[in-house]
């Protein structure tokens, strides 16, 4: 696919106004991460090495916890990108996108949870020879991941892919409403 010479600049300067972003957003969660208490800490190779203290937190875990900032900020800008060359609509620009993205995707969890235990609970049912194990397990758990969704949200990774992808959708606005290149031959 190839571009007129005059949109070589912009298509390059989107780019990198974008990974000037992603690079802001991604340091701003790891220090609100850093900051607030009850977060999961990153504390890896940085603080927790420099005071003598033992590896602890996700990337002690987990290293791929570092990445899910990326994966979810590069995902929603890809997206975002791809509906507009596509449908050319507006919708995901207001702030109806971003609500809707937020309890959709929390929506997802919660089910996902709800199954996950609701089949652990099953399986228990089960084996204890309860009668009709499927209506008697789903109770117990559906008031446990009702009870518990908060907590196991903010300490799970998906909560950092949302707010990743939030700060995706704010860095794509704002490259594209408000740091605009002009081209006032183009006019």
């Amino acid at each position: 696919m190839s571009f007129p010479p005059v949109f070589h600049g912009m298509i390059h300067s989107r780019r990198l106004k974008g990974a000037i972003l992603l690079l802001i957003s991604y340091v701003f969660l790891y220090l609100f991460y850093a900051v607030m208490d009850f977060l999961p800490k990153w504390d890896g190779y940085g603080p927790a090495i420099l005071s003598g203290k033992p590896l602890s937190g996700y990337l002690f875990v987990d290293p791929l916890f570092l990445f899910i900032p990326l994966i979810g900020f590069v995902f929603m800008w890809l997206s975002l990108s791809w509906y507009l060359r596509h449908f050319r609509d507006g919708m995901v620009l207001s702030v109806v996108f971003p609500l809707s993205f937020v309890l959709i995707s929390y929506a997802a969890f919660f089910v996902a949870l709800l199954g996950f235990y609701w089949n652990n609970a099953f399986l228990s049912a089960l084996v204890r020879g309860q009668a009709n194990p499927g209506w008697v397990s789903f109770g117990p758990a559906f008031s446990f991941v009702a009870t518990n969704f908060l907590d196991m949200l903010i300490q799970s990774p998906f909560f950092l892919f949302v707010i990743s992808g939030l700060l995706g959708w704010v860095s794509y606005v704002f490259v594209h409403t408000f740091w605009k290149e002009k081209f006032p031959h183009l006019s």
